[in-house]
């Protein structure tokens, strides 16, 4: 019998819940296309070997490749900031080591000779079509060399391509496609009455690529991407338009927004919030939930825009207003405005 869809994700192939509510022995099928990394020893190991990552997911070998890296805890905070540009799951085997076992890849990667604890536990539990241990044999101490050429000897072997020499580690978020002054656009929310339609949407995004030659960047989490597809399947001039739904950690978002955003487009939603607080131009479409205690930030170069009948009444802060009487004329005439502000090149 075929399990159905929501019992596994194509990422994840592993889910202790829905095996604890249907009480049964699931066996999750291998997950094809997929790669995961073993780098569990220590800060500096993780920091030389970080580099390499964007290579892989570069590569033509591997770029549609689903990547899991597995790391120590203690190296959470730095790979989720800087990895998840090349990485699609972080897992971490000092957290929930259980899970490893019913982790099944096409491909199993060990860095390093495979004998330090947490190596060996993952060998032992993961489930690969191929297990890899890129030890390297060194017969003198003249053999020896700095990790990164080692690595970078590794690297070129498993993705079959060359890779360019670099000196020092990089940490960039913004080490992407995305080119300064873009404008970002955040079409969803939790909830549809504080979501602005998508053909709105589509509408808003045509009026602009007609006149601006700024690129356009549709944010949304890693399940938004079909509906993302759709969205710019609407759109006339469909060049300058990036899917980059569940491309970005919090903290490469953040980071876009300070450095890459000409002005964010959204519903109100917690991505309002993180633009404000890297000081980002927002045009923010609401439909007047939560007035005067989620917004608005009294700044010049944020702007709200509510459906004609608003109206704020005093200790009413839930008004359940229609979002889409907001015309797409009157959000095009905030983003004009706010543009003239902005150092960019009109049509």
């Amino acid at each position: 019998m075929k399990l159905p869809a929501f019992v596994y994700s194509e990422k994840l192939t592993y889910r202790k819940e829905i095996k604890q509510i249907l009480g049964i022995k699931i066996s999750f099928p291998r997950v094809k296309k997929t790669i995961a990394f073993v780098e569990t020893r220590g800060l500096g190991d993780y920091i030389v070997m970080h580099n390499f990552l964007k290579n892989l997911k570069e590569s033509k070998k591997y770029q549609d490749y689903n990547i899991i890296l597995i790391i120590r805890k203690n190296i959470a905070s730095l790979a989720e900031a800087y990895d998840s540009l090349y990485v699609d799951e972080i897992l971490y085997v000092d957290g929930r080591a259980d899970m490893l076992k019913n982790l099944k890849v096409e491909e199993l990667v060990c860095l390093y000779d495979g004998n330090f604890k947490f190596e060996k536990l993952c060998f032992k539990k993961i489930k690969a079509k191929k297990k890899t241990i890129c030890s390297v044999d060194t017969k003198s101490a003249q053999e020896l060399c700095f990790r990164t050429k080692t690595l970078k000897k590794i690297f070129e072997n498993l993705i079959e391509e060359k890779i360019e020499d670099f000196s020092y580690p990089y940490f960039d978020n913004t080490n992407t496609n995305i080119k300064n002054n873009s404008i970002f656009i955040s079409p969803f929310a939790n909830l549809d009455l504080r979501t602005w339609k998508i053909e709105k949407y589509a509408a808003l995004i045509n009026k602009i690529t007609k006149n601006y030659p700024n690129d356009i960047v549709i944010l949304g989490e890693h399940p938004n991407k079909q509906a993302v597809d759709n969205l710019i399947s609407m759109c006339n001039d469909r060049t300058r338009i990036i899917n980059a739904a569940g491309k970005f950690s919090i903290n490469a978002l953040y980071d876009h927004f300070r450095y890459k955003c000409a002005i964010l487009i959204a519903n109100e939603t917690g991505t309002v919030h993180l633009a404000a607080g890297a000081n980002a131009n927002i045009i923010c479409i609401s439909n007047g939930s939560h007035y005067s205690v989620m917004t608005p930030y009294e700044k010049p170069n944020i702007k709200y825009i509510f459906p004609p009948e608003f109206q704020y009444t005093p200790n009413h802060t839930i008004l359940n207003l229609d979002i889409n009487n907001i015309s797409t004329e009157n959000v095009y005439a905030e983003f004009e405005s706010l543009m003239k502000q902005q150092p960019v090149c009109v049509k």
